[in-house]
């Protein structure tokens, strides 16, 4: 695995909009992993997805896969099973990647309680923000999104750093 470079799925989008975390943090946390681990980055998602996945291509350029709206659901669990990390908000595929032992670092509003909708196991890291008054709101919509606006691509960075220096340190 070594001799091989990471290839991480990023999963933008949600079934709510407050559970959306900004295309310009997915921009950056990506080209981070691009720039210190030479990473192949693939979009998955539904076809709802669509507009953010080609927002994303849009702002890095044509070297990422999107198979966003593009994958069965099964073909999809597929993909993220070959990935060696899955970047996702509270979506489907975060819960895929954990039936198929892929870790994930999840970006998850504080719109339920904490470990509601986290993936099963052990091998994910979930960041979220359970210090404001307005959590645990059950919104599925918000216009100001100060929970999961509150994480940084910096935090997502660090921690995808944590899983993938593990196996591709010789990147950096």
């Amino acid at each position: 695995m070594k001799d091989k470079n990471p290839i991480v799925a990023i999963c933008p989008g949600g079934k709510f909009t407050v559970n959306h975390w900004a295309v310009d943090n997915y921009v950056s946390v990506l080209s981070v992993l691009r720039k210190d681990f030479d990473a192949a980055i693939l979009l998955i998602g539904g076809r709802s997805e669509r507009i953010m996945g080609e927002e994303i291509l849009r702002r890095v350029g044509d070297s990422i896969i999107n198979l966003i709206g593009k994958t069965t659901y099964m073909e999809t669990a597929e993909v993220i099973s070959r990935c060696n990390l899955l970047i996702s908000n509270d979506f489907g595929p975060a819960h895929l990647a954990a039936a198929v032992g892929t870790p994930v670092v999840g970006i998850y509003s504080s719109r339920n309680f904490p470990r509601a909708w986290h993936p099963w196991g052990n091998n994910h890291t979930v960041l979220r923000n359970d210090t404001l008054p307005c959590r645990f709101c059950f919104r599925t919509e918000c216009e100001t999104k100060e929970c999961i606006n509150s994480i940084t691509a910096e935090q997502v960075v660090k921690v995808c750093k944590e899983y993938l220096e593990i196996n591709f340190s010789h990147h950096q």
